[in-house]
């Protein structure tokens, strides 16, 4: 699987358990990041790559700082771009 497919699944869900935790629906969170919900359920199932304007949206919708959202996702998969990045060197 490519890098950038993990990413998106990983950072989707990243936000769905959050969403989760929160106990809200993909509709609602979709509403507070003003958006519609289908976008929501393609990223939360790493179908679809979001813009940093997306992101940080999502963050807001979530009360959560995108700072944190990045560390969860840097924790599980940055070791791979580092490895990648190796390789080519």
């Amino acid at each position: 699987m490519e890098i950038e497919e993990l990413f998106k699944i990983n950072m989707g869900r990243i936000i769905r358990a959050h969403r989760k935790h929160m106990g809200i629906t993909s509709e609602e969170l979709a509403h507070r990041a003003g958006f519609h919900h289908t976008h929501l359920n393609k990223i939360e199932l790493g179908k679809s790559m979001m813009s940093q304007h997306i992101f940080f949206k999502i963050a807001a919708g979530l009360n959560k700082s995108p700072s944190l959202l990045t560390k969860e996702i840097e924790e599980e998969i940055f070791s791979l771009y580092k490895e990648d990045v190796k390789s080519r060197t």
